[in-house]
């Protein structure tokens, strides 16, 4: 199991990221080795990325490498050259700070908090690190530490929607309903004041208001959510959830399709399709989106 972290911007970013050219036009390389691996990143030739660098064997170049297999989604030998790297010198900010959200996303959870409590000593007045040592917490389900980070991290910057809004999961996974709420109508209401909001603050809330039975609440924020992101399967389908019960079936059904088609990966909105079409005696629909919901689970029981 690993911490999924959102690599998307960076992986787009290896198409035109002026940042890396900049720093291999800065690095402390031969014109020849310079313009060899320029024509190597533009042509997404990792085998001669990687031979090109092995020609100057030290803590620079090796922190270079890791910067450009990581930014290309290619997290271990990332990994493995900032490990280098960091060997021959250790390495700067930015780039130890990059090495643990490789660890992390790689599933080395230990290690990667390793390198972010190394930031976080030399840094103690700055938020960031502590959100992503509170994100490793949750993931390990050491919520009560997550929240004490959370919340200090929230005292340093007490304008950051992902904060607030981890700090409501980390409430909600401790069963703490009304400290979850709070942290969500923070998170939600900074969230929008964002130039980009993100469909995440409202989804959480939308789920927790969902089982607090709070339906109409919870469809405000859920279709916010959607307003934000169209195509985010897990807010079509807590949508179709509250739909359901507020007896919209026909609209919870759409919901529930929609997140379904958007997610193939996603089981429980065929689960909870097949319980609706039965409810409604259309059996051959139900009995069509539970073996959908094991064909996703992997399952052949009832």
């Amino acid at each position: 199991m690993r911490l999924t972290l959102v690599l998307l911007p960076f992986l787009l970013a290896a198409q035109s990221d002026s940042p890396i050219q900049s720093r291999i036009r800065s690095a402390p390389l031969t014109p020849a080795v310079r313009d060899s691996l320029l024509q190597a990143v533009s042509a997404k030739d990792y085998a001669k990325i990687e031979s090109t660098l092995a020609t100057a064997p030290d803590g620079a170049t090796q922190a270079l490498l890791g910067a450009i297999e990581f930014v290309a989604g290619r997290l271990q030998p990332a990994a493995g050259a900032f490990q280098r790297a960091d060997a021959f010198s250790p390495l700067d900010d930015k780039d130890r700070f990059t090495y643990a959200m490789a660890l992390a996303t790689l599933g080395d959870t230990d290690s990667a908090r390793t390198q972010l409590d190394r930031l976080q000593k030399l840094h103690p007045d700055q938020s960031l690190y502590l959100y992503w040592l509170a994100r490793l917490d949750y993931f390990q389900r050491r919520y009560d530490d997550a929240v004490a980070k959370l919340e200090h991290a929230a005292k340093l910057d007490p304008g950051s929607p992902r904060i607030w809004d981890n700090l409501g999961l980390n409430h909600d996974m401790l069963g703490q309903s009304a400290e979850a709420q709070q942290a969500f109508e923070k998170a939600v209401e900074l969230n929008r004041r964002l130039k980009t909001p993100s469909a995440w603050p409202p989804m959480n809330f939308g789920a927790l208001l969902f089982r607090m039975q709070k339906l109409t609440e919870a469809e405000t924020v859920l279709r916010e959510a959607l307003r934000y992101d169209p195509q985010f399967a897990q807010a079509h389908y807590h949508l179709g959830r509250v739909l359901e019960k507020t007896g919209a079936d026909a609209a919870a059904i759409e919901e529930l399709e929609t997140a379904a088609r958007l997610d193939p990966a996603m089981a429980e909105a065929e689960y909870t399709l097949s319980l609706l079409y039965r409810r409604l005696n259309r059996t051959a629909e139900a009995a069509k989106a539970l073996a959908e919901y094991k064909k996703r689970r992997g399952s052949t029981g009832p």
